[in-house]
């Protein structure tokens, strides 16, 4: 049974994607990685931080629903069959998601979305990332982002037979010390102005904020070997070794 939805006043909306068909690591959302379900670590960061209000799982699983349910957040629908392949954007299911909630009276300002297959964040990253979009009226959204894992300067792509250059500069064969720093969103935390999903139809907008995260952040949850990876790195970086 779904739970009841409550409207009210608040600003903030932190949304956790969890369908139920996940195929590099079946059932990836809810197995276990060190002593919890993987979706519960999205959740328990959502649920600390201060200036989000709401914590609603968007899952077509009835599974999922019901872990995240007890694990603190709200489950009010199951998304629907057809946004919940492997092949759906990120951006049609927050819409779903945020228009739901307004069908229903309320009208959040920011979304919050929070994959639940990057768990190296904390809730003070989350209210650092939605204050900045608040702050400063000219952005759309606000990423997370951290330090590239390979610069695009060394990157090739295959012409006929032939490696060529992806992008031809002075820096092809430079060695990482002199590089441009280059940075990539990471997946973490993404916040969004409500009017930038409905107005805009965007994801993110043109006007981009960001925060910077370490780059273990980087560190996403799609294959077995990231799974693995994964549990061993996460007690380091929660007790600070890393």
């Amino acid at each position: 049974m779904q739970n009841s939805f409550k409207v009210g006043n608040e600003r903030v909306l932190a949304l956790i994607p969890a369908r139920g068909g996940s195929k590099g690591v079946p059932r990836k959302n809810i197995r276990p990685l060190c002593g919890k379900p993987l979706i519960q670590y999205a959740i328990e960061v959502a649920l600390g931080a201060k200036s989000t209000c709401k914590t609603l799982v968007s899952t077509d699983d009835e599974e999922i629903a019901q872990l995240a349910r007890e694990a603190g957040a709200e489950v009010p629908f199951l998304r629907p069959e057809a946004l919940a392949g492997d092949r759906v954007p990120d951006f049609p299911v927050v819409e779903h998601a945020l228009k739901w909630v307004m069908d229903r009276g309320w009208c959040p300002e920011v979304v919050v979305f929070l994959r639940p297959t990057n768990i190296f964040r904390n809730s003070a990253q989350i209210d650092q990332a939605i204050n900045k979009l608040l702050s400063d009226p000219t952005l759309d959204s606000v990423r997370a982002v951290s330090l590239s894992s390979y610069s695009p300067y060394w990157m090739k792509r295959i012409e006929g037979n032939k490696l060529v250059s992806f992008l031809p500069s002075e820096y092809e064969y430079a060695p990482r010390q002199i590089l441009p720093k280059v940075f990539q969103g990471n997946g973490t935390i993404e916040v969004i102005r409500a009017k930038t999903i409905l107005d805009k139809k965007s994801m993110y907008g043109d006007q981009i904020g960001f925060i910077e995260m370490d780059e273990i952040a980087r560190q996403d949850i799609d294959t077995e070997i990231d799974f693995r990876i994964s549990e061993l790195l996460f007690p380091l970086w929660k007790d600070g070794r890393l």
